[in-house]
């Protein structure tokens, strides 16, 4: 089978997305799967080929990646370059032109609060590619209107949790166990200090409430303001921090879930929040967690929709809390979310939409 490369300078050599969801599909279908990524060292990890690029820490540095990126890339002898960053767009021009190969471009990033001279580059970049590469991959459903003017196909892929087809719920009874994944900071809408909030209302309850928060908060000043709020308010028996300055792995998180009773996401109005269903919101689905989210309309739809949580207004953390204390007075009602949580779930797996990606696969490499 030919051999397919992923590219990014932006996200982590195992974003769930990229390497565990991607990269092994296509590794499973009998493709060569490379990723070029930032990393220490190159090796091959789970039968796909890492290649590594200079580590670095800050936006701009990254520009000067794109010299080691393309003589990397252009060693692969890949039918197919997959990338996944905006910044490389005028690479995979490159690429294509000097190599023959095809070109997809995948946009599962938000980036449309990005203003100024920035925000103008990202957008006339897109729209140029929109022209030349062979196939566009979107994971939102609210990028479609980006791509509907594109003059290449454009396939939605959304980004489902890979996940078995039956999977039982914890022994919820009545919740005391609050969680929250990811990317942590303020910036962006990501609402960092509401969970902080949320853990100073809870914290005098005598149900011994705990909060968990696994991922990393790449934002230093949202860091340190996060600890300093953290330690002044004695909130340090409640909060649990898991991995918080550095990346989490997916398999390092996924044992969060099930020691947990709700999923939280209280973020604050921004672009890049209020727009699209958060991929945690299917990965709390899938281990039967109820939600706890911001009312944002879209939001509001798909917990009413599917029965799963509640909503409050975005930065109320005392609304939250006394959504959890609900659920934990009437656990009938707590439990009745969590079992449509989990029924929800088996709407949004990775093996629902994993056939598309090997189609689209299938026709670039054969183009």
């Amino acid at each position: 089978m030919a051999h397919v490369a992923h590219l990014t300078t932006v996200h982590h050599p195992q974003d769930p997305r990229i390497f565990h969801k991607q990269c092994k599909t296509l590794r499973d279908a009998g493709y060569t799967v490379h990723l070029v990524a930032q990393r220490s060292t190159s090796a091959v990890v789970d039968g796909i080929r890492v290649h590594a690029l200079p580590e670095v820490s800050r936006r701009w540095a990254r520009l000067k990646l794109q010299v080691p990126m393309y003589r990397i890339a252009r060693s692969i002898p890949a039918a197919v370059y997959h990338i996944h960053d905006p910044e490389l767009i005028p690479l995979a021009w490159v690429l294509k032109r000097t190599t023959g190969a095809s070109v997809i471009y995948d946009m599962h990033e938000d980036y449309a609060a990005r203003v100024g001279v920035e925000g103008r580059l990202l957008r006339v970049l897109e729209r140029w590619c929109f022209r030349w590469v062979d196939h566009l991959v979107y994971a939102n459903a609210a990028h479609r209107s980006i791509v509907s003017g594109a003059l290449v196909p454009a396939t939605r892929i959304p980004n489902y949790p890979v996940a078995p087809d039956e999977r039982k719920a914890p022994p919820h009874c009545r919740p005391r166990r609050v969680l929250y994944t990811g990317v942590m900071a303020n910036q962006g809408g990501r609402g960092l200090s509401n969970l902080i909030a949320l853990a100073r209302h809870l914290h005098n309850d005598t149900h011994g409430w705990r909060m968990r928060l696994a991922g990393v908060c790449y934002v230093d000043a949202d860091r340190v303001c996060a600890e300093r709020a953290i330690a002044s308010q004695g909130l340090a028996e409640t909060i649990e921090r898991v991995g918080w300055s550095e990346y989490v792995p997916h398999d390092e998180l996924e044992p969060h879930y099930p020691a947990s009773d709700v999923g939280l996401m209280l973020a604050m109005p921004h672009p890049n929040m209020h727009t699209k269903v958060p991929t945690k919101f299917y990965e709390y689905l899938h281990h039967g967690l109820p939600i706890l989210c911001s009312d944002f309309p879209l939001w509001r739809s798909f917990i009413e929709r599917h029965g799963c949580g509640a909503v409050v207004p975005p930065g109320d953390a005392e609304a939250a809390a006394k959504v959890l204390r609900r659920w934990r007075a009437e656990p009938s009602r707590y439990q009745t979310c969590a079992r449509a949580a989990q029924q929800a779930a088996s709407q949004f797996r990775w093996r629902r939409v994993a056939p598309i990606l090997r189609t689209v696969y299938q026709h670039a490499v054969q183009r």
